[in-house]
């Protein structure tokens, strides 16, 4: 009879320990998300930033072993010059993370050029502009684009630098690049 009553019997947890235990796992599910996954910078939470504070890091980089940072004034510079990027009240929006995983794409891009030795001459940045852009004259692509010269020519550049990779590394001729819109 006392084994059929230990079968019968339900065991029930304390209100008490049930609280205990949802509290300790909700601040361990914050510490992990605050220490591992934590704030890239001092702009966590951020949604602009004032001219000096272009330079706080939005967010990191490591690829093999070396941890890079990456700025809000690189994300920005990226895609459009400082100056189109500043709003009407003197600040900028905080690049988003599709800004952020480009840059970071680009310096892992970038690093294997390295690693393959591939560079690119002005010549062959002009070439890639008239291929891609229908131009060879930076001047005007940084007007369209409101970007800087230097800023057009080294996007570009890595540009056709990533191009002569992918033609390294891809050996076939029946990829064809679509047609840019116009």
């Amino acid at each position: 009879m006392d084994n059929q009553k230990a079968v019968n019997a339900v065991k029930t947890v304390p209100f008490w320990t049930v609280l205990v235990v949802a509290i300790v796992a909700l601040a361990i599910g914050w510490a992990i998300g605050r220490f591992f996954f934590g704030s890239a910078g001092s702009a966590n939470g951020k949604i602009t930033l004032k001219e000096n504070e272009l330079d706080t890091t939005i967010g990191t980089l490591t690829y093999k072993n070396k941890t890079e940072k990456i700025t809000a004034r690189e994300a920005i510079e990226a895609a459009t010059s400082l100056k189109a990027a500043k709003n009407k009240d003197g600040v900028y929006t905080v690049p988003g993370a599709d800004k952020v995983l480009a840059v970071a794409r680009n310096k892992i891009l970038a690093q294997a050029c390295d690693e393959a030795k591939i560079n690119v001459t002005d010549e062959d940045i002009q070439q890639y502009a008239e291929k891609a852009l229908k131009t060879k004259d930076l001047k005007q692509i940084a007007s369209k684009y409101s970007m800087t010269e230097e800023q057009v020519k080294k996007l570009i550049g890595q540009s056709a630098r990533v191009k002569k990779l992918y033609n390294s590394v891809v050996k076939t001729a029946d990829v064809q690049a679509p047609a840019a819109p116009n």
